[in-house]
């Protein structure tokens, strides 16, 4: 028995467990890491408006949608009259559907910063990456 002056072991190392598997838990289902590892946007751009531009929204839309139910790994194309963009997306595999496409919007917000109107681009995120070509590419 312990009085309230003294330590108890047990109830220390309850606590100490408690807390590292906290930790554990808030890191694995924590939001998605969005800290650029790398960007690179194509020299040749496109008009605001043009059909390529609406074919990389809709690739965009759709490896947002899809890429978490492709089990972290989505190669799809969208075709806009004359114009095909072909895209990628990748989730780290411990992320959840919500975390995946935060993540891969957080991506798309980013290209759109850092590659306005451009031909193609690739963002690597820590936990996602986005990729879109006028060409159909399998990295």
């Amino acid at each position: 028995m312990t009085t309230s002056g003294q330590n108890n072991p047990l109830r220390e190392l309850m606590f100490v467990v408690a807390i590292l598997l906290f930790l554990r838990c808030n890191a694995i289902l924590g939001s998605p890491d969005t800290d650029i590892v790398f960007i690179i946007c194509h020299r040749d751009r496109t008009g605001e408006g043009s059909t390529y531009d609406d074919a990389v929204g809709e690739v965009i839309t759709k490896l947002i949608r899809g890429t978490f139910e492709a089990d972290g790994v989505l190669y799809s194309m969208a075709t806009v009259e004359t114009s095909v963009c072909y895209g990628r997306g990748i989730c780290s595999l411990h992320m959840d559907r919500t975390d995946c496409k935060n993540c891969l919007r957080t991506a798309d917000t980013l290209i759109q910063e850092h590659c306005p109107l451009t031909m193609g681009a690739t963002l690597k995120l820590v936990d996602c990456s986005l990729r879109f070509e006028t060409y159909p590419f399998n990295d």
